[in-house]
């Protein structure tokens, strides 16, 4: 686990900025700052990038940073990817303001949650950062809508799953409560018939996907993203 300089940030930091959030309870994060230098390149591109309208903004971790091809894939839609290093969701909550907040996408899609649990913090608590951090994004973008991806299961983190799928079973739950939410699962494309992982998806590392992976990805995503823009 990599953790330099570990900084506290309180929840309650949030509620004071008026996120109140009904059945989140107000506790410590550890945040890290090891991936400051991407969110300062990202701020750099915001200040000299000409964006325009952004249709979809993509957030999350290596996931997500490493999908290379995502603005072809999401074509026609304009999007813009802010997935940076194995991030957390504490780390996505620190940067909020800096790389979410700055941006007025329609729609936000989230990959987060699978560094947590392996990181050591248990799926309950997983499902808690994510609710504050839906309604940070709802208190501050009404009208938007969220994606949320299921955590994907992976040949390294298999020893994992079952408590991937338990957070995923939360934040579907969490996502119905909302109409503005939306679950999307991604177990059964990453999945043989007979529930064991395929390894043809993945790239040596047995954690991050290849081309082949984000074709699957890419299908259920822009479905979802057209579903909702077109209802």
């Amino acid at each position: 686990m990599i953790k330099s300089k570990l900084i506290v940030l309180l929840l309650s930091s949030f509620f004071l900025q008026g996120c109140s959030v009904k059945g989140v309870k107000t506790q410590k994060i550890e945040v890290s700052t090891r991936f400051e230098k991407e969110i300062q390149a990202f701020e750099q591109q915001d200040k000299y990038g000409d964006f325009g309208k952004i249709d979809v903004l993509f957030v999350g971790s290596s996931s997500i940073r490493m999908w290379t091809t995502l603005s072809e894939d999401m074509q026609p839609f304009k999007v813009l990817n802010r997935g940076f290093g194995g991030a957390t969701t504490a780390e996505v909550l620190q940067y909020y303001d800096r790389i979410i907040k700055r941006h007025q996408p329609e729609i936000f899609v989230i990959y987060v949650g699978e560094n947590d649990i392996s990181e050591g913090i248990n799926p309950v608590e997983t499902v808690r950062l994510n609710t504050l951090l839906f309604n940070k994004i709802q208190q501050d973008f009404p009208t938007s809508k969220i994606i949320y991806i299921s955590m994907k299961p992976s040949i390294a983190r298999w020893n994992l799953w079952a408590d991937f799928q338990e957070g995923n079973v939360k934040i579907e739950e969490l996502c119905r409560s909302n109409s503005n939410w939306h679950y999307i699962e991604t177990a059964d494309m990453m999945l043989n018939q007979d529930g064991t992982i395929r390894r043809d998806i993945f790239i040596e590392d047995g954690l991050h996907m290849n081309a082949k992976g984000y074709e699957s990805w890419t299908k259920v995503v822009k479905d979802k993203i057209i579903e909702i823009k077109f209802k």
